[in-house]
């Protein structure tokens, strides 16, 4: 059974992988990126920032895209496979 649940709501357990598997492929990790695999529910650093990094996409969703058809805003918006998002755009091909 899921435990230590502070920020997801999941109606049943097994509604938590999914969740999960999209955190690993947004960010190019596996699961124990985050957790103790001898102990999942104990807390991490990694699960800390995973938390803080929910609530700010929760907070995007709900106070930013508020428009009718708003995009939503996901982990791979910034992360893109990538533990740590790439803010600079990449430099041009000049011919």
């Amino acid at each position: 059974p899921a435990t230590n649940l502070k920020v997801l709501e999941v109606e049943k357990p097994e509604d938590l992988r999914p969740i999960m598997q999209n955190f690993d492929r947004s960010l190019g990790v596996t699961c124990g990126f985050c957790h103790n695999r001898q102990d999942w529910a104990e807390d991490t650093p990694h699960k800390e920032t995973a938390r803080k990094m929910i609530e700010m996409v929760g907070k995007i969703n709900s106070e930013v895209f508020t428009w009718e058809r708003a995009p939503r805003a996901t982990c791979n918006m910034c992360h893109n496979g990538n533990v740590y998002p790439k803010f600079n755009p990449p430099v041009p091909v000049r011919e």
